[in-house]
């Protein structure tokens, strides 16, 4: 697997508003990412709402309120960290090729998620692979490995 660089980064928020008036202070405009999971599941079934910039590189995700116990245990852990903070940094992206499932075996990472996508819209990526790895085998913070075609 060959790293060419950060791909995108996911910062949760409390206060989306707020969020979006500081991004466009710096030109930025934030859209509704119409997400699903491969199943079908929109992502605000599983409790967060995410936007994006015009290119993708930033995202910004909102937990659902109120938090259900039905909720992924992440998105609950990050509404209770949102309670006390304004923002975290929930994710770094980097953009890959040749990702494997054999690559993070041979480096001792565990995968926590991996999806195959057709697109996302509304960014133009199309045959989308992502791997997530595990935050115990990383840095703390959420790792993932995206793949284009």
């Amino acid at each position: 697997m060959q790293v060419s660089g950060i791909d995108h980064v996911v910062i949760a928020v409390h206060d989306l508003d707020r969020a979006r008036r500081f991004f466009r202070k710096l030109g930025m405009e934030f859209s509704r990412i119409e997400q699903q999971l491969p199943d079908g599941t929109p992502v605000e079934r599983l409790g967060v709402v995410c936007y994006t910039n015009g290119d993708g590189s930033i995202e910004l995700v909102v937990p659902v309120y109120p938090v259900r116990e039905d909720f992924l245990p992440e998105i609950r852990r990050l509404a209770r960290l949102l309670e006390e903070r304004e923002s975290v940094l929930v994710r770094v992206g980097f953009r890959v090729r040749g990702v494997t499932d054999a690559f993070f075996a041979e480096q001792g990472i565990g995968i926590a998620r991996k999806y195959e996508l057709d697109e996302m819209k509304p960014l133009l990526h199309r045959n989308i692979r992502e791997y997530v790895a595990k935050d115990e085998d990383t840095l703390g913070i959420q790792m993932a490995f995206m793949e284009y075609d």
